[in-house]
This record gives structure tokens, C-alpha cells and sequence, in this order.
């Protein structure tokens, strides 16, 4: 199943966003002619800080906390990625970043039942789950079934 990209606004700044059992990917704009050593990505476990050039297009708190010391970024296709690691493993994350919108209940469950079915797949790799389907409400990745 293939990941959602989430558009939400921080501040005045656009960026897009998707999530994945292990992790959280930000995607944001980068003008035109910007260098890569313009580019600069604080990581923090609570905290992101992206700055373009001389101006701050994102510094916020994150609505969860990530493993700061495995975040990564990289520019493709005139876009910075930032990749942030989430420090509990399939956690399905309502939003980026404080303040900002939350998913809509059908995103957050179809983000839950992908999340669930990676992690499922990762556990049993023989398995094929790329037809299953959930009944009902979808349950937690992170803490399904965790406890047999």
C-alpha cells in the first residue's frame, strides 16, 4: 500500500508530509537557484529547525518526539527532504508539528492500517499482506498483539 502525502501550513510556510512505520518524511519547496550549503536542518528530538538561505521558512515543536541523532535531509527534484526517525516505532502521528491541522479520522485510519501492514510484513517476511484487510476500527501498529 502505497504512503499518503499530507499538505499542512506551519506559520505562513507550506510542506508536505507522509509517515511510514519507522519514520516521518517533510517535503518543502526550495527556491530556485538555492545552493546546498544554504540549506540548514537542526534536529532536535522535540524540535525542527529548516532554514533556506538567510530565512527561517520552518522552527517548530514536533507533536511527537524522534531519535534526533538519525535524522537525515536531502534535496531531489527542487525539494528538501527531511527525514525524521520516530522514537516509537509505529506511532501514527496526527500531525508534524504542534498548532498545526491533524489528520482527518479516513487519513489517520488509512494511515494506521499501512503502517500496521508494514510492520506486519517486516515481522513475518514469508507472508504476503498486501490484500489483507482490517474489519472495523484498525488497531494501534505500535502496540497490536505486541503482548502475546
Amino acid at each position: 500500500m502505497e504512503s499518503a502525502i499530507n499538505t499542512a501550513t506551519h506559520g505562513k510556510h507550506k510542506y508536505c508530509w507522509e509517515q511510514n512505520f519507522e519514520g516521518i518524511i517533510v517535503y518543502v519547496d526550495i527556491p530556485d537557484g538555492l545552493k546546498k550549503a544554504d540549506i540548514h536542518v537542526q534536529f532536535e528530538p522535540r524540535k525542527l529547525s529548516i532554514r533556506l538561505g538567510q530565512d527561517i521558512e520552518i522552527d517548530g515543536t514536533l507533536c511527537q518526539a524522534t531519535d534526533s541523532a538519525e535524522g537525515t535531509w536531502l534535496v531531489d527534484d527542487g525539494k528538501l527532504e527531511v527525514h525524521l526517525t520516530k522514537a516509537l516505532k509505529g506511532e501514527v502521528w496526527n500531525c508534524v508539528f504542534q498548532g498545526d491541522a491533524t489528520l482527518s479520522e479516513l487519513n489517520k485510519e488509512t494511515d494506521k492500517k499501512r503502517i500496521l501492514l508494514e510492520r506486519l510484513q517486516n515481522e513475518h517476511p514469508g507472508f504476503d499482506f498486501s490484500d489483507a484487510e482490517f474489519n472495523g476500527m484498525v488497531p494501534e501498529p505500535r502496540t497490536f498483539m505486541k503482548d502475546i
